[in-house]
């Protein structure tokens, strides 16, 4: 009887964490244009150190309208790089008002270089390379999500 109940708890245990492991939770995203135009994205979300740390790293490639939200604790210049990254994306860095205030178009594959450490932000949208110029996508346009 023991050994039965002891199976049947590392089951569980062994079910649970295969399902919290599993990829980050997805939520839909909008982005209203000051063109009045309303744009829909389908995006991952990076909250805790590990999913930010690893990001979009390793893709090879990012179906057209999802993306990566990464949600940080703090208000603060947030630098990010493109290091194990494979596909070249735009990265939108938004405050706590939920305005892009900086925007870094077609970055470059595989490089170490710091992105956006100059600017304050709360948030920062990870998209496939070409969309916020695709989209119309500017500073000061209201993300929400």
């Amino acid at each position: 009887m023991i050994k039965k109940t002891l199976c049947l708890l590392f089951c569980l245990l062994f079910c649970l964490l295969t399902l919290t492991s599993q990829a980050a939770d997805t939520i839909p995203l909008k982005i209203f244009t000051q063109q009045q135009k309303l744009i829909s994205f389908e995006v991952e979300v990076a909250n805790t150190k590990k999913q930010i740390r690893k990001g979009l790293q390793h893709r090879e490639s990012l179906p057209k309208n999802k993306g990566m939200l990464f949600i940080f604790p703090t208000l603060k210049p947030h630098a990010f790089w493109m290091l194990n990254t494979k596909i070249s994306l735009d990265i939108l860095f938004i405050d706590d008002q939920y305005r892009i205030v900086h925007i870094v178009k077609n970055t470059i594959p595989l490089k170490q270089k710091d992105i956006g450490r100059f600017v304050p932000s709360l948030y920062v949208l990870e998209i496939n390379a070409g969309l916020s110029d695709e989209y119309g996508i500017e500073l000061g346009d209201l993300v929400l999500f």
